[in-house]
């Protein structure tokens, strides 16, 4: 508004008209000596704020001289202030059609009004005219032309618009304080938000099914005489990251904190994360990948670009979490860019930034990593009427993607939580999840045991672990392939094989049932062999490829915890080929796991290999995903004499 303002306090002051026509207007010089006063009058109450008064003494003028175009162009500005812009607009017609080349000043003021009415349209319009007034060297010039570019793509996003449809959270969420920041466990059952009571901020949680929300509650763990803010939830329910201010063991004025749900389902005291990812600045905003491997955050320490930059950090066993690296200027600007949110599909960011052409002071944004690339691709606005002139808060978007959370006044004092189904085009890629419930084989009771997830796509792995009850929840993108490990001390691990690299679609839920078997137990009997479903060979040969060497691993690992048991390898094929080509195939393949049991260390009389050919097959030969499945290394356990 000051902007606004600034132009018609120069329009009225202007000693001399820049007009070359003919004068249909009643400049300030021409005015008796009683109307001179009044105008002067009137110049020093709007000075004063006193607007109704000031407009009454213009009347005056204007009733004695109503083409006194000053007065006029001094009332647009104060009924601007008063936000009547449709008055405001009234008046610096008049103007116009008293003298159009007055004053370029004019036609700015009118751009600035229009926007102010939502006609973005005329506003371009106008700011086009302003511009072709101006010199080049003009101070404003440039500014003009930010907001003629801004008005047009406005207007080109209000004749487009994109689905949007926003339904508030049930009453049990929404309540007449305000909740924000909302944040979905990978399956959907647990919803967690901020909700400020008399400035205080707290992270509630509620449990929740397909059809409801359950009643809200506290996690009181982490509560404190303190804020607890915006906070980021990993997806498997199990690591809370958030934002602590002004804290005694903090090292800015906001850092961040986390905490981890024990195998009870309550929550670690808060810890510091540390210097390593605070800095003496700010730090806020957290969103964590889905593996739990990479942090990402908003933070105003050295080294950002704008007022506040989105900046990531990478967390290994070895090293822990890494030096924050700012994500470069594809997604950062001069400006601010913060509220990220990492989808579980690790490709996908969604946040919001004040410093790119937009709707609003601050727009909603897309970017996806290109992997190939190694780099963000341009942001995506995600358009009108999601993003609208005021200011939008971060989003959260469900593991499925359809879904998306957000926070907004929508025109009231307190601020709530809404929901909308995310239109295709700036969508994540495609992510379900794995739910997992172990047991023991032979007392049938739950297991607390690790989880451990290797992406063969990236060379990389996550861990998770079951709770009391032997369940956990894991996220997995599609496009990858996936080994995943059971294993407990004590115990014959499990394993099995995700090949989601051809599945471009949203696909149901996994849901695994792994019974353990404890070697420890004299009962115990092994009769059949278990398959090591992680265990691949290159084409035709009996090279293995790299992402065996986990499973291998696990394998010598096992076998030096449990010295009184042996191991025999057994190789199978498929029925491509001979009978024998597929024999010294699968003994092959046998033979290059048994080598690489002894290079672990494991006593070569513990170990024996033999290949089976395609004479033991556990499923058909006539499809590729029998065939596959039938192309396999087993091991069998035996008790040593």
């Amino acid at each position: 508004m000051r902007i606004f303002y600034l132009a018609i306090l120069f329009i009225w002051s202007c000693a001399t008209p820049q007009s070359f026509v003919a004068q249909q207007y009643t400049p300030i010089s021409e005015l008796d000596k009683k109307h001179t006063n009044k105008f002067n009058e009137a110049r020093a109450l709007q000075r004063q704020g006193k607007n109704v008064k000031a407009i009454e003494k213009y009347d005056e003028v204007l009733k004695k001289y109503p083409n006194t175009i000053d007065a006029i162009l001094a009332k647009s500005g104060i009924y601007f202030r008063l936000k009547d812009f449709n008055q405001a607009e009234s008046m610096l017609l008049s103007s116009i059609k008293l003298d159009p080349e007055y004053n370029e000043e004019v036609y700015y003021s009118l751009a600035l009004v229009n926007e102010q009415q939502g006609e973005y349209s005329e506003a371009v319009q106008y700011m086009t005219r302003y511009l072709s007034m101006v010199d080049r060297s003009a101070k404003k010039r440039d500014r003009a032309v930010e907001l003629k570019t801004r008005y047009e793509f406005i207007a080109e996003a209000i004749k487009n618009p994109v689905p949007f449809d926003p339904i508030p959270l049930p009453d049990q969420i929404n309540t007449e304080e305000s909740e924000y920041t909302p944040g979905v466990s990978a399956d959907g059952s647990e919803f967690y938000f901020v909700r400020r009571i008399r400035g205080q901020e707290d992270i509630l949680v509620s449990y929740r099914d397909s059809n409801s929300y359950g009643e809200p509650f506290l996690v009181e763990e982490i509560l404190s005489m303190d804020n607890e803010g915006v906070f980021a939830l990993s997806a498997d329910g199990r690591t809370l990251i958030f934002t602590g201010c002004n804290r005694r063991d903090g090292f800015g004025s906001c850092d961040l904190y986390y905490s981890r749900k024990n195998k009870y389902g309550g929550w670690s005291t808060p810890s510091n994360m540390g210097p390593v990812i605070n800095s003496p600045a700010w730090e806020s905003q957290p969103s964590l990948s889905a593996d739990g491997t990479t942090l990402y955050f908003a933070s105003r320490r050295l080294g950002s670009i704008g007022n506040s930059d989105i900046w990531k950090s990478e967390w290994t066993r070895e090293e822990g979490w890494s030096n924050p690296e700012n994500i470069g200027g594809m997604i950062n600007t001069t400006g601010s860019d913060e509220t990220p949110f990492i989808h579980p599909d690790g490709k996908t960011l969604y946040f919001r930034s004040d410093g790119r052409v937009g709707i609003g002071k601050f727009d909603l944004y897309m970017s996806r990593y290109d992997e190939d690339l190694g780099a963000w691709d341009i942001p995506v606005n995600l358009g009108y009427p999601i993003n609208t002139r005021d200011n939008e808060g971060g989003l959260t978007v469900s593991l499925d993607g359809t879904t998306a959370f957000y926070s907004s006044d929508q025109g009231k004092d307190n601020v709530d939580i809404y929901q909308f189904e995310l239109y295709p085009e700036v969508r994540p890629f495609p992510t379900t999840y794995a739910r997992i419930q172990v047991t023991d084989s032979l007392t049938g009771a739950p297991l607390e045991v690790d989880v451990v997830i290797d992406n063969h796509n990236k060379q990389s792995f996550s861990s998770s672990y079951t709770d009391a009850q032997g369940m956990a929840l894991v996220a997995l993108v599609t496009g990858n392939n996936y080994g995943l490990t059971i294993e407990k001390d004590g115990y014959l691990f499990y394993s099995r094989n995700f090949r989601l690299d051809t599945i471009a679609t949203a696909i149901d839920p996994i849901l695994i049932k792994a019974s353990l078997l404890p070697l420890e137990k004299e009962e115990v009997e092994i009769e059949k062999p278990i398959v090591l479903n992680n265990i691949f060979f290159e084409s035709g040969s009996a090279i293995l490829q790299d992402i065996s060497m986990p499973e291998i691993q696990r394998l010598t690992a096992l076998l030096r915890n449990n010295l009184n048991y042996n191991v025999t390898i057994i190789g199978h094929t498929d029925d491509v080929g001979s009978d024998e080509d597929n024999l010294q195939l699968s003994s092959e393949r046998a033979k290059a796991v048994y080598l690489k049991l002894i290079e672990g260390g494991i006593s070569q009389n513990r170990v024996t290999y033999v290949g089976k050919g395609e004479n033991e097959p556990i499923a058909t030969n006539e499809t590729p995903q029998g065939r596959q499945t039938n192309r396999r290394t087993e091991f069998l356990l035996t008790r040593r004499g």
